[in-house]
């Protein structure tokens, strides 16, 4: 059976040049009505490869992976500590239309999210920067026992779209610049679905971003005189709520709950450590006590509860931070398959981080992982003091 015959559809090419052409002509009515400056609008043209993520997705791609993205995207004005140590990081919207090379079996995807872009390199002619992003999307084809039973990557059609690149922009006039560049891209659902393996794909991004306006306004902002952050340790507490789905496909969802004590080592305004403890309390697992299921079996898990020690980084841009934390599993001890896992996410904080730290009130999305395969999101809810 062959899953790479390819639908009648509009060319990318022709789809890529009339956005250009409809976003180019907007931009020159916005300008009339002064849109603010450091305001930019720009378009990819992308061609790659559909990437496995496990080696249980029994199914073949060989046709390459085909997209179209724009983004549009504000140059920080330098205006606040986090963005002057920064340099001034770019950050926007950005949307991608993606065709898998598998029209009847993965379908096509469209991605929304937010982005940044962290400069590298800075001259009046070159750029060369990574960007970021993490947001939804869509995916007209999912697993379906029925009628798509082969799609063993994905079990829904709202998916998470997370990005991560590296591109050079080389600017040709006041408001115009090309840019060639390279991004990798996963989509899963956390297991709110399954199957829940994941699509991932590896292309390669060519297009032009134009500014509204000629110049950037000039960096004036200067640190304030005997200005000095404070490294002093943080204490906090958060909460924890995740969700996920039992590993049948379309079995019944169970909520695990999280309560985690943590201190926190401010680094510097770009990123700060942490350490702490987390204790859970498993739904699933603990459904499954009280119904009798045998858990003599070598490696599982025999506890509802369950107790982990952490380190992790997080990363700062202002009211943002970008998590990362390693977890080792301290009770019960030597009784599951991973004692090790990972968590990633982000936090938004109710203030400012840098200028009030303590007392300080978050909220994010947090995403559990065996070895890059997703166990669960949760979302979260913290206090520093």
């Amino acid at each position: 059976m062959s899953y790479l015959k390819n639908k009648p559809h509009t060319s990318i090419l022709q789809r890529f040049f009339s956005c250009s052409i409809f976003f180019f002509s907007l931009s020159l009515g916005l300008e009339a009505q002064s849109v603010v400056a450091n305001w930019s609008i720009g378009g990819n043209i992308c061609y790659g490869t559909f990437l496995k993520h496990s080696k249980k997705q029994d199914f073949e791609i060989n046709a390459p992976a085909k997209g179209v993205s724009i983004d549009f995207m504000h140059q920080s004005s330098g205006k606040e500590v986090w963005a002057k140590l920064h340099g001034r990081p770019r950050a926007g919207i950005g949307l991608i239309y993606v065709d898998y090379g598998a029209p009847d079996l993965l379908g096509k995807a469209i991605g929304l999210y937010p982005q940044i872009d962290i400069w590298l390199i800075r001259t009046p002619k070159i750029t060369l920067y990574t960007r970021l992003a993490f947001g939804v999307s869509y995916l007209t084809k999912a697993y379906d026992r029925v009628t798509n039973v082969h799609h063993t990557a994905i079990g829904s059609h709202i998916n998470n779209y997370t990005t991560a690149g590296l591109a050079a922009e080389y600017r040709i006039s006041n408001r115009l610049a090309i840019r060639l560049g390279g991004h990798f891209s996963h989509s899963s659902n956390g297991r709110l679905r399954t199957p829940n393996l994941g699509i991932n794909t590896a292309l390669i991004n060519a297009g032009v971003n134009y500014r509204f306006s000629p110049e950037s306004p000039p960096d004036t902002f200067r640190l304030p005189q005997g200005y000095q952050y404070s490294r002093k340790p943080l204490f906090g507490v958060r909460g924890s709520l995740g969700i996920k789905e039992a590993s049948v496909p379309n079995g019944p969802f169970y909520y695990v709950w999280m309560l985690t004590p943590h201190i926190i080592f401010p680094k510097n305004e770009k990123h700060q450590w942490e350490t702490g403890m987390e204790i859970t309390f498993d739904g699933e697992v603990r459904n499954a006590y009280l119904n009798g299921e045998d858990y003599n079996i070598k490696y599982t898990i025999v506890k509802p509860l369950h107790v982990s020690v952490y380190g992790g980084h997080e990363f700062l841009f202002g009211r943002i931070g970008f998590i990362t934390q390693l977890h080792l599993h301290v009770f019960p001890f030597l009784e599951r398959k991973n004692e090790f896992y990972s968590l990633i996410g982000g936090k938004v904080y109710l203030k400012s981080f840098h200028k009030y730290p303590r007392n300080q009130l978050y909220t994010g999305i947090f995403l559990k992982a065996h070895y890059a395969v997703a166990q669960y999101p949760s979302v979260i809810l913290g206090t520093t003091f």
